[in-house]
């Protein structure tokens, strides 16, 4: 449903434009709260800004809609094990596979 906003949110992320991402995330959260693409890429913002509190809440947010999601949760575990930042190519592969 959100094909072209998550496809923008792909190039905005590979340019580093996460401000770009941010309100393309929050718009399909506005109409689709449980847009799981959408959580996850506010998680890869938050963690890129450092914020690793919010970080793991948005992901945690994502896994709550879709526990199975192994992309989503590795992404979590890489929180969890320290990372202060998540790779664009990871974040775009759980968001859009």
């Amino acid at each position: 449903m959100f094909k072209q906003q998550l496809e923008f949110a792909a190039g905005a992320l590979a340019s580093g434009n996460l401000a770009a991402i941010e309100i393309v995330c929050r718009d399909i959260l506005d109409v689709d709260p449980k847009n799981v693409s959408a959580l996850n890429l506010l998680g890869v913002v938050a963690a890129n800004i450092g914020a690793i509190d919010h970080a793991k809440s948005y992901i945690k947010a994502a896994l709550r809609i879709e526990p199975g999601n192994q992309r989503v949760r590795a992404n979590l575990d890489l929180l969890k094990t320290g990372a202060k930042s998540l790779h664009p190519s990871e974040a775009m592969t759980a968001a859009t596979g």
